[in-house]
């Protein structure tokens, strides 16, 4: 089978799992042309991640679907979008939002993707300073002891990712879908959904609504730079991939976009949104 018609039998009516406000705001969206597809050929077998919303795939976290990181988020509502670039390469942590590990377990909550635990022990050590948990190096340890005693809420998915979708921040993937790790498939996904996420970013930073624009990495940088989307209330931030060694060189980037949202006039983003364990018990 080639990579194009599984992508055209997969993708081609994608806008129907868009909640209802983001189906209106991609209505002018360019369609995805699979003409930019090249001649791939895939197994048979071969599957896209995540699937489509009403045909959840085998194996793969409740709720996934390449719409995800739009639920229970207005596009007026948007206040941050961090950019990615791939989901995840193993089916049962892709979801549909950037950098949410959907194979987060209950049963074993010390274990994260190594690109979301760096940014969820810069999250704990903003909110809890009193801990002592390092910006500079990985220090996951400290946060992991902090859960093992009960005095931070364990990042479950997608309790925690649902909570910062509630203050208005975008968890999004430059490609959407993921078939491989071959270099030329992965591009395909990635020039596939090109138009769409310039469609977002140019609209986004044209409105109204103040938004910061956290680009990680320098995959994310190319994608945001390529839109050239035109600013009106928007900021941009960007820092290293948390997969990078220059990670922790820089000053957290999460306490630069609460700095901007700080300077703009608008609120800061709770970065540890669940409360503390012993505060849950007690709600």
């Amino acid at each position: 089978m080639s990579l194009r018609r599984l992508m055209h039998a997969h993708l081609g009516d994608w806008q129907n799992d868009l909640p209802p406000a983001w189906r209106e705001f991609f209505r002018d969206c360019p369609a995805l042309d699979f003409d930019l597809v090249p001649e791939i050929q895939v197994a048979e077998e071969a599957r896209i991640w995540p699937g489509r919303r009403n045909s959840p795939l085998p194996g793969a976290p409740e709720g996934a679907n390449i719409c995800r990181a739009f639920d229970n988020l207005d596009p007026g509502q948007v206040r941050v979008l961090i950019l990615g670039q791939d989901p995840y390469p193993r089916l049962n942590r892709a979801t549909g939002r950037a950098f949410e590990d959907g194979g987060w377990d209950e049963a074993n909550p010390m274990v994260v993707a190594d690109s979301l635990r760096r940014l969820l022990q810069l999250a704990a050590a903003l909110e809890y300073p009193d801990l002592g948990i390092s910006e500079e190096e990985d220090d996951w340890d400290s946060v992991r002891d902090a859960m093992r005693k009960e005095v931070i809420a364990p990042p479950a998915t997608p309790a925690f990712f649902d909570a910062m979708a509630a203050q208005g921040v975008l968890f999004l993937n430059a490609a959407w879908t993921f078939t491989s790790s071959d270099r030329a498939q992965k591009k395909a996904h990635l020039q596939i959904w090109k138009p769409v996420v310039n469609h977002l970013l140019r609209n986004l930073a044209r409105s109204d609504q103040p938004v910061v624009f956290l680009l990680l990495g320098e995959d994310a940088r190319k994608v945001f730079c390529a839109a050239d989307p035109v600013c009106n209330r928007s900021a941009i931030v960007d820092d290293d991939h948390p997969r990078s060694r220059q990670f922790f060189q820089r000053t957290s980037p999460l306490v630069r976009v609460n700095q901007v949202l700080t300077q703009i006039g608008a609120n800061r983003i709770q970065w540890w949104p669940l409360q503390r364990a012993d505060a849950e018990e007690h709600e």
